[in-house]
């Protein structure tokens, strides 16, 4: 398992090293632990949110 430093609430997901391709895989296993379907257009708007906040 990869050791993950500790980030600021608020980083962005650039910031915390999250590629569009691990953004993916992400999405996919939280949809497949929870059984729940995340709307294309709300995964557009996480990032997004994620910077209006710095």
């Amino acid at each position: 398992m990869a050791e993950i430093a500790e980030k600021d609430d608020g980083a962005t997901f650039k910031e915390l090293g999250i590629d569009s391709m691990m953004g993916v895989e992400i999405v996919a296993a939280v949809e497949r632990q929870y059984q729940i379907k995340i709307e294309d257009d709300d995964i557009a708007s996480f990032d997004q949110q994620f910077e209006q906040k710095t």
